[in-house]
């Protein structure tokens, strides 16, 4: 419980408006980064308009978010483990092999369950909303719970609840891609008719491969170029999803501003994926 208490105070600090002005004031002249936490942060959780805000867009903004989260805990954890490993129990190599790669995902499967039940609720309006994140960081405690009871009691029962966690979990994304890019699509449909987007840049927009393989090329020589592609696509999923909160109610965190801007934004950034539009492409 204390566990995943303290991971979700880190996913509640990426939703708080205190980790947008932290990295919007994070960096200096020289290029170097500020680590400086905001005074107000702790007021910024507590306040109304704190979870969620702005970050996440939707349930799979949240699951990976809290996923990161856990994966940050895990590492941290971890470096305590090998410093205190006794030999006698095995070998070293054997202890790391188990809970860097064969466990290597019990954190972020707990902390990503808290941080999808606030991206579900972020989906939602009315008080009914806030019964989603408390749902995930219960279920959260749940699995970490049974996953520490077969640790300790039965090492292939801790491999098969590991493996059914990963499979739920697997499964979960999944689906939440499948509608996000459904949401996508629906969302940019006016946008389209509008003729600010053509179907075939939707279809760019909503093709996983795709944004995987401009993520993967960020690394590459010509970053500046991948890089205007990414702001591209992000800009365009954001405008989908924004309006989909809009649409849900989120009146306070979205305005109608931020969506003109957004749509500005797009249309000056599109001629960066001109090259990758299909000739038959509408």
């Amino acid at each position: 419980m204390v566990e995943e208490a303290a991971k979700g105070l880190g996913i509640l600090f990426v939703f708080s408006s205190s980790f947008r002005r932290w990295l919007s004031q994070g960096e200096t002249a020289d290029g170097s980064r500020t680590w400086e936490l905001p005074g107000s942060f702790l007021l910024d959780l507590l306040g109304k308009e704190s979870t969620g805000e702005r970050e996440v867009d939707s349930p799979l903004d949240g699951l990976i978010y809290g996923a990161l989260v856990g994966f940050g805990f895990e590492l941290t954890e971890n470096i305590s483990y090998y410093g205190d490993f006794v030999s006698g129990s095995g070998s070293l190599f054997q202890f790391i092999f188990l809970r860097s790669v064969l466990l290597g995902f019990g954190h972020a499967l707990f902390s990503g369950t808290f941080g999808l039940g606030i991206g579900i609720g972020r989906t939602r309006e009315g008080p009914d909303r806030l019964l989603f994140p408390l749902a995930g960081y219960g279920l959260a405690v749940l699995m970490h719970g049974f996953y520490n009871y077969f640790a300790f009691q039965n090492v292939l029962g801790l491999l098969v609840f590991y493996f059914c966690l990963l499979v739920g979990m697997g499964t979960t994304m999944m689906i939440l891609i499948h509608e996000e890019r459904a949401w996508i699509q629906e969302e940019l449909e006016d946008e389209i008719a509008r003729g600010m987007l053509s179907q075939a840049e939707v279809n760019l927009v909503v093709d996983f491969s795709y944004r995987l393989l401009v993520d993967l090329n960020l690394l590459g020589k010509d970053r500046s170029e991948w890089l205007k592609k990414y702001r591209f696509l992000q800009s365009c999923a954001e405008l989908a999803l924004k309006k989909r909160l809009l649409l849900a109610g989120q009146t306070k965190e979205v305005g109608y501003q931020e969506l003109e801007d957004l749509r500005r934004q797009v249309y000056h950034l599109r001629v960066h994926v001109e090259d990758d539009l299909t000739p038959d492409g509408d």
